[in-house]
């Protein structure tokens, strides 16, 4: 993030580097120039020392790599993020895949009140000098921010549960399924990214997955208890929790104990016309 990251003649030649989009446990994603044509790509920057050996797998196309890049390799759907190429950096695997989405702000020009309706005010921001600018976010997390009419919020929510149903009909599962890993754009055409946890799904029980490196607030119950779990039945309930953070523009539960429970209490400015007519 600080410029520092010496990087190989092959990326200096096709690409330069742009603005920040985020950042986590295993690295972080920058937007980038692809030179050959001009087009703007998302590139996550994977540490090496932070991939778990266990995620490596041999592809037979592309060889030995974190098993993120060759589930990316092998799918192909309009809800999912595409995958471009990767490199092998000294200390970093680059993940270079389409760039998705608006950013949501009202100072965006490709967003207007009209299309976008309950678009909100633009952010106050703090203007500080810095190497590489912080792009505000794209995902839905941000989009649903605003209040949107009920034919949108099943437009969105369609779009995601297809991609979901591709990806099980492939024996894979997300794992990490939740708002601010959908990507949307300012005609609420959403896509699917970050396929760091993803998985082929277990055939047998003893080979069920035991640790979970999603986000507890869309994790369903079996998960919070720390038992082991499949995968396809969990990412149900992730479905059904964001399904409810799109029309409502918050979480269902707010502990662990709710969702143990499946306690949730719809928003109190909610009433009962409005809700039948949401759903």
């Amino acid at each position: 993030m600080s410029g520092k990251v010496n990087l190989s003649k092959y990326f200096n030649k096709h690409y330069i580097i742009g603005d920040l989009l985020g950042d986590g446990a295993f690295g972080f994603v920058l937007t980038a120039i692809r030179l050959s044509d001009s087009t703007e790509v998302a590139i996550k920057f994977i540490n090496k020392t932070k991939i778990p050996e266990d995620s490596w797998i041999e592809d037979p196309q592309i060889g030995r790599v974190p098993q993120e890049i060759s589930i990316l390799n092998r799918i192909n759907h309009p809800n999912i993020i595409n995958f471009i190429e990767y490199i092998n950096e000294e200390d970093y695997i680059l993940l270079v895949t389409e760039l998705h989405g608006t950013e949501w702000d009202a100072s965006n020009p490709l967003l207007n009140p009209i299309k976008n309706s309950g678009l909100r005010l633009a952010k106050q921001q703090k203007i500080e000098e810095r190497v590489i600018r912080k792009r505000t976010s794209c995902d839905l997390f941000e989009c649903i921010d605003t209040k949107m009419a009920k034919a949108t919020t099943q437009k969105i929510f369609a779009q995601i549960v297809l991609a979901i149903y591709y990806l099980h009909s492939l024996n894979i599962v997300h794992r990490d399924l939740k708002d601010e890993n959908i990507v949307i754009d300012e005609n609420y055409h959403v896509k699917l990214i970050d396929f760091g946890s993803a998985s082929y799904i277990p055939k047998r029980p003893e080979n069920y997955f035991t640790r979970f490196n999603g986000t507890t607030h869309f994790a369903s119950p079996e998960i919070v208890k720390k038992k082991a779990y499949r995968g396809p039945e969990a990412e149900i309930w992730s479905l059904g929790v964001l399904l409810f953070t799109i029309v409502f523009g918050e979480n269902p539960f707010q502990n662990k104990d709710e969702i143990m429970e499946g306690k949730y209490m719809f928003p109190s400015k909610i009433d009962p016309g409005k809700l039948n007519r949401a759903f």
